[in-house]
């Protein structure tokens, strides 16, 4: 977001058995019950389930998500409904979340008939960590969104909705979301045709959605309240125009969540990777390291790493609760600290940023040495979310997992693309046509610097050599230990450590040289460890990654001529860019909310680099 937010959680009370905001002084719905009210106030008011009748998308914007009984009403009726929309986004903002223990207190005695979909939500709530957070259902096509901010945030989301719940405490207890700006923000994000609704009637809040460009009208309250309030945009609700097919160039992190994220959107996909099979690049290696990089002042990069790690972590959670193999090692990383000048700057910077400490604390010496079961010298950050990723394996079970809706064409290269009416064509080195398609991701790492329309990009191949040492199951270091460098746990009988960093040096050759380099390092981040190793043992891959000057990805359009999108400059930070960005290249694409801060998002425009 804009500005650092220490989030506090809810201070839960209870008055007459239903909840209530402590800070507020207000209760979070009517005696009555939520769900009666969420279907009279919100489903009702905004028309569903009827408006979503046979659509292919339908999005809701919430302003205050509370307990998620909208949420959780919303999801109930388009489960109910045989005509609902084939995919439903719910958008909320939240300043105070629920903690997991409350989460669970409140639906333990919550209405019967959401209490099944609250447990399951219940499982999947993100920390309480800023930002939004993405938490997926019924195989993708329900998609929560949740916005842990203040109602500032408002700013940040980038998308256009069908409906509007507009919810929060009484305007005299929290005047913030029923303010003019607020509403006029709201307004600006509905459709011709959205429909708004709020259980509110007070006559400035009608005012100020009127003076939004709303037309507003009174309707029968809930419970005996006699009027409540419905708002609407003039015109016709009409979806977004999405691809009817979308090419993918490149099968590497960056391609294969591009794809499967398209394909659980129902948008079809050819995907060409001029390699015999998936991840054969900079996508190739052993193991790699998932882990946020924060910074004091919250900066960009901090901002994108701290989502993808918490989304791919919530991936992979997922797909193992799910009983799919996932390709992984969820047991923590250690970012020791190079001497005590830097581990008072990382003490000073979890102070800074708050987070809670199953995303992020400080442990000393001598617990970290525990952990590692491997003596360290100095203390450091401790990411409890973070571990490995076997990347190569991520991008076929990803390639898996989306199903009929992929067409993958390995050992197939690309040679240019061109735009035609009404989409893009593909075709190979000779001049053959490969694909007609409406849109083209350009996602092959660093070798989109080959196709003539991502030339001006400033997208460098950097040349990186991992080390691989014979690893015994158990030996430390148990978890990946970072410090200028990494090493992992032991995976499938090796251990990855290294790497070695060469931009614009193309030499695909091991050397011994580099070896040494990396041996270096891991003798830094664990004293006395390599003079176990032998050097005769030690095997190694090289890859190229693709980096950029500023080190943030590049995600977007390019160019002037519409269905041209790059996803690329990962550089050493692919595990953690890789769902986020493929993530929001699919909702620019399908013209659905974004999974970003437009801020953190629009940091990876690749218009920013011809800007300046």
């Amino acid at each position: 977001m804009a500005k650092l937010l220490e989030l506090i959680p809810a201070r839960l009370q209870w008055r007459e058995g239903v909840p209530a905001h402590g800070d507020y002084d207000d209760v979070y719905h009517s005696v009555h019950g939520a769900l009666a009210q969420s279907r009279h106030v919100f489903l009702g008011g905004t028309g569903l389930p009827q408006a979503w009748a046979g659509r292919a998308h339908f999005a809701i914007l919430e302003t205050g998500f509370g307990l998620g009984g909208n949420f959780l009403a919303t999801w109930a009726a388009w489960r109910s409904d045989p005509r609902r929309a084939q995919r439903l986004d719910f958008v909320s903002l939240e300043k105070h979340p629920l903690t997991a223990e409350d989460w669970r207190h409140v639906w333990a005695q919550g209405e019967s008939e959401l209490r099944p979909l609250a447990l399951t939500l219940g499982q999947r709530l993100p920390p309480l960590v800023p930002g939004i957070h993405t938490v997926e259902f019924d195989e993708g096509r329900v998609r929560l969104f949740l916005v842990y901010h203040d109602a500032a945030a408002i700013e940040e989301i980038e998308g256009r909705f069908d409906a509007v719940y507009l919810d929060g405490f009484a305007p005299t207890k929290n005047p913030a979301m029923w303010s003019e700006p607020l509403l006029a923000a709201v307004a600006r994000r509905m459709k011709p045709g959205a429909r708004l609704a709020t259980w509110c009637a007070a006559g400035e809040v009608r005012r100020r959605l009127a003076a939004a460009g709303l037309s507003v009208r009174p309707a029968p309250g809930f419970a005996g309240k006699r009027e409540m309030t419905i708002a609407w945009r003039e015109g016709m609700l009409a979806e977004e125009r999405r691809p009817a097919r979308v090419v993918v160039i490149g099968a590497g992190m960056a391609g294969a969540n591009l794809a499967h994220a398209l394909a659980r959107r129902g948008v079809p996909v050819t995907l060409f990777e001029r390699e015999s099979a998936p991840g054969q690049g900079a996508s190739g290696n052993l193991a790699g390291v998932l882990r946020w990089l924060p910074s004091a002042d919250d900066n960009r990069l901090s901002r994108w790493t701290r989502a993808g790690t918490l989304a791919a972590h919530a991936m992979l959670r997922e797909w193992e609760a799910q009983g799919i193999d996932a390709p992984w090692g969820p047991n923590g990383v250690a970012h020791l600290a190079r001497d005590e000048a830097q581990a008072r700057k990382q003490r000073a910077t979890l102070e800074r940023l708050a987070p809670p400490s199953e995303v992020l604390t400080w442990l000393d010496a001598a617990t970290l040495s525990e952990r590692i079961g491997w003596p360290v010298a100095q203390g450091g950050w401790w990411f409890e979310l973070g571990g490995w990723i076997g990347p190569q394996r991520w991008c076929r079970r990803l390639l898996e997992l989306a199903g009929p809706m992929l067409t993958l064409r390995c050992a197939t290269a690309v040679g240019s693309i061109e735009p035609y009416a009404p989409g893009w064509r593909v075709r190979d080195a000779e001049g053959k046509v490969l694909e007609e398609a409406d849109a083209v991701v350009l996602a092959a790492g660093a070798e989109v610097s080959s196709f003539a329309q991502a030339a001006g990009l400033p997208i460098r191949p950097a040349r990186g050599q991992v080390s691989l040492a014979p690893a015994e199951v158990g030996s430390p270091p148990r978890v990946t230990v970072c410090r200028n460098g990494y090493v992992t746990p032991e995976v499938s009988g090796r251990r990855a450590f290294g790497a070695t960093l060469a931009v614009d040096d193309p030499d695909p050759a091991v050397r011994a040289s580099d070896h040494r380099e990396n041996l270096a390092k891991l003798e830094a981040i664990l004293p006395g460890y390599t003079a176990g190793l032998d050097f005769a043992s030690l095997e190694a891959r090289v890859g190229f990654r693709p980096t950029v000057p500023d080190r943030l990805p590049v995600v977007g359009p390019l160019g002037e001529t519409p269905g041209l999108f790059i996803l690329s400059g990962f550089g050493a930070r692919g595990l953690a860019f890789a769902v986020p960005a493929a993530r929001l290249a699919a909702a620019m694409l399908c013209g659905e909310p974004w999974p970003l801060e437009r801020t953190t998002a629009l940091a990876a425009d690749p218009a920013r680099f011809f800007r300046r």
